[in-house]
């Protein structure tokens, strides 16, 4: 296992290839200093949660030859999906009443900064599913059921609600997966598909898609403007 010396130092240089400190200042300064409170779900700093998720992104896009290409030096789209996963935290961060942070928005502000910051550098076919990544990165992906039914379901919104993107679900799974057993103590989740109890949401523009309920005969979904 790495020693933290090593995440920092791995943090620092893909944040200053990506946000270069005297081209962006106030944006690298705000992501490189951000940290979030030990928490439940986190008990890990938050450069080593990115650089870890992104190591483990890239690996398991590679046994799937997905976002293989590279963007730079040694860094594949992949690793940037998973270095860049919770990016919007540092500018979306609120304290409750009990002192603990909230993140609300992340996924949906971290999508747009990638959005603009590799709109002239990365193709736009490849910047959109990094886009979509990461904006539905906090979807539910999980099922205590392998279920025909569920998987059809949860490619139909895929479908319905999302561009049309190549991979898209085996991407989220990837990232799902990545994401949670980085996390420490690590989250293990078994099945595929969607964990139906949970809103299951997607931004698109500005109308979000919420609560697609079931199984059996309740399932609804709604479109709602913000």
């Amino acid at each position: 296992m790495d020693s933290s010396s090593d995440f920092v130092s791995e943090f620092k240089r893909v944040l200053s290839l990506i946000y270069p400190p005297y081209d962006f200042p106030d944006v690298y300064w705000r992501i490189f200093n951000f940290n979030w409170f030990p928490n439940p779900h986190h008990q890990e700093c938050f450069q080593k949660h990115c650089v870890d998720v992104a190591r483990r992104m890239d690996a398991l896009c590679r046994r799937d030859h997905l976002l293989q290409e590279i963007w730079k030096e040694d860094i594949t789209y992949a690793y940037l999906v998973g270095f860049l996963h919770d990016i919007g935290k540092p500018f979306v961060t609120r304290i409750n009443f009990f002192g603990q942070q909230g993140f609300r928005g992340h996924a949906q502000v971290g999508a747009r900064l990638v959005t603009l910051r590799f709109q002239d550098e990365i193709p736009k076919d490849v910047l959109l599913t990094m886009g979509v990544l990461i904006d539905c990165h906090m979807c539910c992906l999980r099922n205590l059921s392998f279920s025909s039914e569920h998987r059809l379901r949860v490619n139909a919104v895929l479908h319905m609600y999302l561009p049309p993107i190549p991979h898209l679900l085996s991407l989220l799974m990837c990232l799902h997966s990545a994401d949670q057993s980085s996390k420490q103590p690590p989250f293990q989740a078994d099945g595929s598909g969607y964990l139906y109890q949970a809103p299951f949401t997607f931004r698109k523009d500005r109308r979000v898609v919420i609560f697609l309920l079931g199984p059996m005969d309740q399932e609804k979904a709604k479109l709602l403007e913000p």
